[in-house]
C-alpha cells in the first residue's frame, strides 16, 4: 500500500532551499565536475531521515552509483553513525559518452577522503557485489545502471538484502531516455513493485521512489 507522501508543498518549500545550501559542509573544497543530479532531491532525504529517527542512528548504508560523491556526502554528513558501501564500476554507460570517468573517480576520492573511515569502495558492478556480499542493510539507494535488467536485478537483490523495516530509495522511476518506455527503469521498477506489493510499503512516490520493507 501507500503509507504516505512525505513532502508536503508547504514543508519542501521550508526545507528546500535550507538543506540545498548545507548538503556540502566541513569547509572542504570540493570537486565538481558534472551536472548535479542529487540536491533536487536533498529535503525528501533529510525528511525521510528525521521521520524515521537515521540521523543519530548506527546504520548500514549501501549506495549503488555514486558518481562523484554528492548523495554519498550528504548521508555521511547527516547521518553521523552510518558506515557505508559503495558500489560502482565508475565507467558509465552509454548516456554518458562526454563524462570522463578517470575525472569522476578521482573527484570522488577527494570528496570523501575526510570520511574514508567509514567508506567501503566496492569499484566492481553491483551483480558482482551482491555475488559475494553477506551483510545486511537499513538503507539503500540504487542509482546505478539505467539497463532495464540491471535495474530489475539491483531492486531484487537490495530487498533480499534489506534489513526489516529498511528502506530502499530508486532512483530515475521516471527517467525516460529510450524510446521504449518499458527499456527504461520504470520497465523493472513496476513490476518488481507489483511482485513484492505484499512485502513493502510505497513512503515516496515521485521522481524517486521509497520503499520500505514489512
Amino acid at each position: 500500500m501507500i503509507k504516505n507522501i512525505y513532502l508536503s508543498e508547504k514543508i519542501f518549500n521550508l526545507t528546500y532551499n535550507s538543506i540545498r545550501k548545507n548538503n556540502y559542509s566541513n569547509n572542504i573544497n570540493y570537486n565538481f565536475s558534472y551536472q548535479d543530479w542529487f540536491s533536487d532531491h536533498a529535503s525528501i532525504w533529510y525528511i525521510l531521515f528525521k521521520k524515521q529517527n537515521l540521523l543519530k542512528k548506527k546504520i548500514n548504508y549501501l549506495e549503488i552509483g555514486s558518481f562523484e560523491g554528492r548523495s554519498t556526502i550528504f548521508v555521511l554528513n547527516n547521518l553521523k553513525n552510518a558506515k557505508i558501501n559503495i558500489v560502482d564500476t565508475f565507467s558509465g554507460s552509454d548516456e554518458h559518452h562526454e563524462i570522463n570517468f578517470a575525472k569522476v573517480y578521482k573527484n570522488f576520492l577527494k570528496n570523501t577522503r575526510i570520511f574514508k573511515k567509514r567508506i567501503t569502495i566496492n569499484k566492481m558492478s553491483s551483480n558482482d557485489f551482491f555475488k559475494k556480499n553477506f551483510n545486511k542493510f537499513d538503507l539503500i539507494y540504487i542509482d546505478g545502471s539505467h539497463y532495464v535488467k540491471d535495474v530489475m536485478s539491483d531492486c531484487v537483490n537490495s530487498f533480499k538484502s534489506l534489513n526489516r523495516n529498511g528502506i530502499i530509495i530508486i532512483d530515475d522511476f521516471m527517467w525516460n531516455y529510450y524510446d521504449n518506455i518499458n527499456e527504461n527503469p520504470i520497465g523493472a521498477i513496476l513490476p518488481f513493485i507489483k511482485k513484492n506489493y505484499s512485502n513493502l510499503n510505497i513512503i515516496h512516490l515521485n521522481y524517486q521512489i521509497i520503499i520500505q520493507k514489512i
